[in-house]
């Protein structure tokens, strides 16, 4: 039987931290995913606990207060059909990017954030893309990072965008791209865990950007369940 929400027992937790809403926090995670699900912060406030999506609750400690992302069930898990499809897709895709960047003489200038963060929500450019040195796709690839952390939810541009920059990194990774990469599958899932509605089109792109950066990056440096 389906438990409502107000038959949640509520275990008691701490408060958030001041000034979790600083971008700069390292509670900043937290305090975004209240921002999206305001029925469940609407919830944490009253009964003083923290709730997770499909009525789970946890505590925490304020020493430990980072961000968490748990199995959202097996009706959002991708499917093993779909993640060894897009497997040997994106590195068809990516030969293909790479031919076409062995003809690209043009430079790009280097955009600063602010203009990258309203260039990503337009259609993706790739030429543009292509233009760009490895050490540039590097620095740029780290926008996407500060990006992912400021908001809560991402649009098909973006998610656009960010799976050119996938295709696009040269391998092997160095740790930098790897590190960053990581970030962005923790937060690609922290958006995905917001989701309530299995037919929400946004899951499919989501789901894109998990997919290649655990399947064909095998970059994954917690046990998260996609």
């Amino acid at each position: 039987m389906e438990v409502e929400d107000d038959e949640i027992e509520c275990k008691p937790a701490l408060p958030l931290p001041p000034n979790s809403e600083d971008p700069n926090s390292e509670y900043h995670d937290i305090y975004l995913y209240f921002k999206q699900n305001e029925k469940y912060r609407s919830e944490s406030d009253k009964n003083n606990t923290l709730l997770q999506p499909h009525g789970n609750t946890f505590d925490f400690m304020e020493t430990d207060f980072k961000m968490r992302i748990p199995y959202c069930g097996d009706e959002f898990k991708i499917s093993p059909e779909f993640r060894l499809h897009h497997v040997e897709q994106f590195r068809v895709e990516k030969d293909e990017l790479f031919k076409k960047k062995s003809e690209v003489v043009q430079k790009s200038e280097f955009p600063s954030y602010n203009k990258f963060k309203n260039l990503t929500e337009e259609p993706v450019d790739v030429n543009f893309l292509l233009g760009f040195q490895h050490i540039q796709i590097i620095e740029l690839i780290k926008f996407c990072v500060e990006k992912c952390r400021a908001l809560v939810m991402y649009s098909d541009n973006y998610c656009e965008w960010i799976y050119r920059f996938l295709l696009i990194a040269q391998e092997p990774l160095d740790s930098t791209i790897s590190s960053s990469l990581n970030s962005i599958l923790k937060y690609f899932c922290r958006a995905k865990q917001a989701i309530f509605d299995k037919d929400d089109k946004r899951l499919e792109k989501y789901n894109l950007i998990i997919s290649t950066i655990v399947d064909c990056y095998r970059q994954c440096d917690e046990d998260i369940m996609i």
